[in-house]
């Protein structure tokens, strides 16, 4: 999706969204800058535009403002909860009920400092899930994740806590190396928000990925 204000990326795994610790160049956020140059200078430098982030590995629907209105419009929306993310997650063991929500604050994770963990002086962070299918033969459940809040890794720690970590997600927890995922078994499917200029909701969906589709179509 494309306009004056907004672009909304398919971003492909494999892609660091910006530049930090461990990427200095070859992001999605120099790419923007060298196609919407006038990006520079709306929101935060190293990462102009961008109105939230995806990790490295997962793939989707990315939502980047033109415009400082429009990075201001969407952020407030994002803060207010009016902004709508859905993940689709492919997590290991069946859940208890067929829905649920995941209410646990994230904090830096002391002996991995690039990873998060559940901790009581963290975050406020809440993830809600429903199944769509019980793979019972491999024993995986297949999720679609809506977030309340965005914390760094928030699915992949939430999901983990419960038992039930994202497949692949090696530094998580995930155990199933048999699977042999191609990566973290996790793509944003979706996005709505209030367009900036005209107020009217855009949805914007962003299909599986050919590596997830050839992965899942081994369980049926």
């Amino acid at each position: 999706f494309e306009d004056e204000a907004v672009v909304v990326v398919d971003k492909p795994p494999a892609l660091v969204v910006h530049p930090g610790a461990a990427r200095a160049s070859g992001t999605l956020a120099a790419g923007l800058i060298h196609r919407y140059p006038e990006l520079v200078g709306v929101g935060a430098e190293g990462r102009w535009g961008l109105v939230h982030r995806l990790d490295k590995d997962t793939s989707g629907a990315l939502i980047v403002a033109r415009t400082a209105e429009a990075f201001e419009s969407l952020t407030r929306q994002l803060k207010e909860r009016s902004l709508s993310r859905t993940y689709t997650a492919l997590v290991e063991g069946e859940m208890a009920a067929p829905t649920g929500t995941v209410d646990a604050p994230i904090d830096r994770d002391s002996r991995r400092p690039t990873l998060k963990t559940i901790g009581h002086g963290g975050r406020a962070a809440r993830t809600h899930y429903q199944v769509d299918e019980y793979l019972g033969e491999a024993d995986l459940s297949s999720l679609t994740v809506q977030l309340e809040t965005g914390r760094t890794h928030q699915i992949r720690v939430h999901m983990s806590s419960i038992g039930h970590p994202v497949v692949g997600d090696w530094a998580y927890g995930a155990l199933r190396r048999d699977l042999d995922p191609p990566r973290v078994v996790l793509h944003a499917s979706s996005v709505e928000f209030h367009h900036p200029s005209s107020g009217e909701v855009v949805k914007i969906e962003s299909p599986l990925p050919e590596d997830l589709v050839t992965f899942l179509d081994r369980f049926h």
